[in-house]
């Protein structure tokens, strides 16, 4: 008896550090900002190359503490981003909002949502028109499959990735937009 119960929980474990795999999707982008930039180891590029395992330990373990490291490295990319462009009023209004929901809610999920939305309408002006077009599709199936894993479980993992693997898409259109800028901030 004891002996099943063992190869259930082992199970379990396989599963959820296996699930989480679909994170290290996010090494796309680090790799393609690490070798396109024309800086090395910029700070868009040190955020991309934490995001990884902060999403992997996320999706994996599903502890909230590791679910608001990951967010508040996405919220950090937002804030870059907009650095980035010379926009030095959406990081702060980004802030305050990370300050104040992580005080009251003692979470941050509107807060990486709305840097996440924020990010790409942004970045959406600053792509080519064929960057544009796919950025729209990506989004816009990324968005449904995040949606979709909340209401069908048994597609959960499934959802995961095909989010993550639209998040490798638009940070590396995201990065592309950052690289034609001259100068990083």
């Amino acid at each position: 008896m004891k002996k099943e119960e063992d190869k259930e929980e082992d199970k379990e474990v396989n599963n959820k550090i296996t699930f989480g795999l679909s994170s290290f999707l996010f090494i796309i982008p680090w790799a393609y900002s690490q070798f396109t930039f024309t800086t090395a180891f910029t700070a868009w590029s040190i955020a991309l190359l934490i995001l990884p395992f902060t999403s992997y330990f996320c999706n994996s373990y599903l502890d909230k503490k590791y679910q608001i490291f990951d967010h508040t490295v996405i919220v950090v990319l937002a804030m870059i981003y907009f650095l980035y462009h010379r926009h030095k009023f959406i990081p702060l209004l980004l802030y305050i909002l990370y300050i104040t929901e992580l005080y009251f809610a003692k979470s941050i999920t509107a807060t990486v949502m709305i840097s996440f939305v924020a990010l790409n309408l942004f970045a959406f002006t600053n792509f080519t028109r064929p960057e544009l077009l796919a950025g729209l599709i990506v989004f816009t199936l990324a968005t449904v499959c995040k949606l979709y894993r909340k209401i069908n479980y048994k597609m959960y993992p499934f959802c995961t990735t095909i989010w993550h693997i639209g998040c490798v898409v638009l940070l590396i259109l995201a990065s592309r937009s950052i690289n034609r800028l001259s100068t990083p901030f």
